[in-house]
């Protein structure tokens, strides 16, 4: 007597037989992306080719009419500097005559005057520091007789 009967068997059978499809399967699905892999690095996407020509001038024939304004997209001030000393007014311009002494330009009196301010600024604490010796050196002679200070020797 069998321990299994006849369905059973046919049952098994028909599993053993999907279990050896789907590993047949996989195993052919390996294959085929390992091929596809190899493929693509032996044939890689092509790069952006750059091609080098000699420039030329030429006309376009293409001409555009338009209506409107040309504004400056971006703006620059341009200056002239003499000595670290900015160019204010110009009182000749190029081929007028000149007599000698005749101003011919203006300096912006600011740097100037910032100058002059910081000079002003260094009188101030040079001075300062001249009243600050006399008065340690009166103190000092203050305090002389008295013994207060006493010399190494």
């Amino acid at each position: 007597m069998s321990i299994f009967n006849s369905k059973s068997d046919a049952l098994g059978r028909t599993a053993v037989t999907c279990v050896i499809f789907l590993a047949c399967g996989l195993v052919a699905f390996q294959s085929y992306a390992n091929e596809a892999s190899k493929v693509k690095a032996a044939n890689p996407k092509p790069a952006l080719s750059v091609t080098v020509v000699q420039a030329k001038t030429s006309t376009w024939p293409i001409k555009l009419a338009a209506n409107g304004s040309v504004a400056a997209w971006q703006e620059a001030s341009v200056g002239a500097e003499v000595s670290g000393l900015r160019v204010a007014e110009l009182h000749a311009a190029v081929g007028d005559s000149v007599q000698r002494g005749a101003v011919l330009a203006t300096f912006a009196s600011e740097s100037v005057q910032a100058d002059v301010a910081l000079a002003q600024a260094v009188l101030s604490e040079a001075r300062a520091s001249v009243a600050e010796a006399i008065a340690n050196a009166d103190r000092a002679r203050a305090v002389q007789p008295h013994r207060g200070l006493t010399h190494a020797n």
